[in-house]
């Protein structure tokens, strides 16, 4: 877990596994089926999809278009070694791609893979919305003086964690106001992390929702926003960046991947806020 290129490659490595056995078990007679973008690659190179109609359930944005957006904040960050640590071999990314063309129909919940469809391939796209489970508003009186906001991932470059160091780095010093920060995952850099902002690390299960004024992830690569969808429901402001995957919506502020500027600004105004 703590070698992310060799994580990812053993992850691909798993789906190819459970993609073949997966065939094994498929039925001649099968027409069409509902094939889990995970096993896509596998199975278009097996040929086993030539000659039948097929639907992809699709959380994630497609190997090229991640691969597009971790080598663009390898660019902004070049000393940044995990941002290039790992990139799948181009016949995997290729034969995902051609499968893609061919798909009758996308089935995501992740509303940038729903503008990508839409603008890339010809399939029908059923962008899936989520209904959140009712969540008691929270009380902002109740809460500590203390400005708190969290980010709900470890503290990985591709999550956004160079860009909202930088961005904390840049906001304006409240008189008396120290900043606290909620990390929920792994604590793997804190260099980067500008002095008067105070770190504490809980996890996903802690009560951190009672603590947090704001969600901050400005993420390049996301594919399960829980914790945002979880903020959101409980009425905290959240800022994010399309790659997270969340429908515009009250609560909900945009930022570019890799834009620190608009970053500070946001960040700047949710704090005076609070």
């Amino acid at each position: 877990a703590k070698s992310q290129g060799r994580r990812q490659a053993s992850v691909l490595d798993g789906q190819r596994w459970q993609a073949r056995h997966a065939l094994r078990q498929l039925p001649i007679t099968a027409t069409t089926l509902l094939v889990d973008q995970a096993y896509l690659p596998e199975l278009w190179r097996s040929g086993q999809l030539a000659g039948r109609t097929f639907s992809v359930w699709m959380p994630a944005l497609p190997m090229q278009a991640i691969i597009a957006q971790l080598d663009a904040a390898a660019q902004r960050w070049p000393d940044e070694p995990s941002l290039c640590d790992f990139r799948p071999d181009a016949a995997l990314v290729q034969a995902e791609s051609q499968a893609l063309q061919q798909a009758r129909q996308i089935i995501t919940p992740h509303h940038a893979v729903a503008q990508w469809a839409r603008s890339q391939i010809s399939a029908e796209v059923t962008e899936l919305e989520w209904t959140p489970k009712p969540a008691t508003a929270l009380d902002r009186q109740a809460q500590a003086a203390i400005k708190t906001i969290v980010f709900p991932a470890s503290t990985l470059a591709r999550k956004g964690w160079r860009e909202l160091c930088a961005a904390l780095a840049q906001l304006p010093q409240l008189p008396a106001q120290p900043l606290q920060l909620i990390v929920l995952g792994t604590v793997f850099d804190t260099q980067h992390l500008p002095p008067h902002v105070q770190l504490q690390r809980m996890g996903h299960s802690a009560d951190w929702i009672s603590q947090a004024q704001a969600v901050v992830l400005p993420a390049h690569v996301e594919h399960a926003p829980h914790a945002l969808r979880r903020a959101l429901a409980c009425g905290l402001p959240v800022i994010a960046t399309p790659a997270c995957g969340l429908m515009p919506q009250a609560g909900l502020t945009l930022v570019q991947e890799g834009d620190v500027d608009a970053l500070v600004q946001t960040l700047t105004q949710a704090l005076i806020a609070l």
